[in-house]
């Protein structure tokens, strides 16, 4: 006799295989299927019960299959239904985009055959091909939905942001408003990130001042924007006083400001933030720490760097890509080279910032003949040297005098 899966532990393929033929259960197993095998083992079940006839049922399969990442599956599935309704389509056009894959010309045909003109799911192909690049083609849908609403122009405009074209997203925008068409949180959420891109500082302000006559500036997507807006332009005066305005600082907030502080020169006011009594509930995330450890570097202030490293530690994103370049850096503009090379030598994947953070500390330090070295064995090893890393071997042949 098999033993029964722990108490509330996901159904394995072996337990599914030993499961009582009920139809009701089956079907409340689908969503606890953790892998691949296991929901493999309940859906020849189904099938072998003659319990996937219901439209439903194979729906709820194919979305299960997609959660997985087993995309050929969910096809199969919906290739094998007889007739998707709608519903079904939105699904599967869902996932389709989640995975940046489009497979659409038969997809798109057989969504809009099932569909005709619902605009949930035109809205999913708009949002499916944007999301795979191919703008023209949702242009095409998106001209061709009769009755737009909020989501058929932010689906578009977030698809034109995606693909870098923050222009066209304004221009857009621009469109929505002429057609009167009030904007949601995420449509404002959008087009600041537009103004952003475009370091557009103007037009920012033009879109704040829009957030407070639709009364959204509370809302976190938008505050999350605008603060970022401001700050990417280099406004921190504006910035700051737009985050002590706020009735809430959550984690994102706190750290955009304290990463605006630093990338615009003045680590001394990030640390200040990040050390305030006010945040001391927000746990850092590795982007916070990174920032912070950059601070530090900054101000050659060893000592901090090594506490912040401490923290990282016990926070658990000291291995984290993000968090490792930054000790680099700290520790090779603070002059400690061995801490330095330590980190370095245990970064498995070392990206071209992390070869500059070590090379641009040996420049620093007068090590010209080490920084030349390790440049070479960044081409060596496959590394292909950005602008910065060509700078920086130049500045290296300028210690030798």
């Amino acid at each position: 006799m098999h033993a029964p899966s722990p108490r509330g532990a996901p159904p394995d393929a072996h337990s599914v295989e030993h499961l009582p033929h009920g139809g009701p259960l089956l079907h409340r197993l689908l969503p606890a299927c953790a892998t691949v095998p296991s929901l493999r083992a309940l859906h020849a079940r189904l099938l072998a019960h003659g319990l996937l006839r219901a439209l439903r049922a194979r729906t709820k399969l194919l979305s299960c299959y997609a959660a997985l990442g087993d995309l050929a599956s969910a096809r199969r599935v919906l290739d094998e239904t007889p007739r998707p309704d709608p519903y079904t389509y939105r699904v599967a056009l869902g996932w389709h985009a989640a995975a940046g894959r489009h497979a659409e010309a038969r997809l798109h045909c057989d969504a809009v055959k099932a569909g005709g003109a619902d605009g949930f799911v035109m809205n999913c192909l708009v949002d499916m091909y944007a999301k795979a690049g191919d703008l023209e083609n949702a242009r095409k849908v998106f001209d061709r939905i009769l009755s737009r609403n909020v989501v058929s122009w932010t689906s578009m405009l977030s698809g034109c942001l995606q693909n870098g074209l923050a222009q066209e997203g304004l221009a857009l925008f621009n469109e929505m408003r002429e057609e009167r068409m009030l904007p949601s949180e995420y449509t404002m959420a959008s087009v600041l990130t537009a103004c952003t891109m475009l370091s557009s500082l103007h037009q920012g302000r033009w879109v704040h001042g829009s957030v407070i006559k639709h009364g959204m500036v509370f809302n976190p997507f938008v505050t999350a924007a605008m603060l970022d807006m401001y700050v990417k332009c280099g406004q921190l005066e504006d910035a700051r006083r737009l985050f002590d305005e706020l009735g809430f600082v959550d984690l994102v907030l706190w750290t955009t400001m304290i990463v605006g502080y630093t990338q615009n020169g003045s680590p001394l006011d990030a640390l200040l933030l990040f050390a305030g009594k006010k945040f001391v509930r927000i746990v850092p995330n590795s982007v916070t720490i990174a920032t912070v450890l950059s601070a530090s570097a900054q101000l050659r202030n060893l000592s901090l760097g090594r506490l912040i490293h401490g923290m990282s530690v016990k926070l658990g994103v000291v291995e984290k890509d993000v968090v490792m370049n930054a000790l680099v850096d700290m520790y090779a503009k603070c002059k400690a080279g061995s801490e330095a090379n330590g980190i370095f030598g245990r970064i498995s994947n070392k990206d071209v910032v992390t070869w500059n953070s070590l090379i641009a500390g040996y420049v620093e330090n007068d090590m010209g003949n080490e920084a030349l070295m390790l440049f070479s064995q960044m081409r060596v090893q496959g590394s292909s040297p950005d602008a910065i890393s060509v700078v920086n071997a130049l500045s290296a042949c300028v210690c030798f005098g």
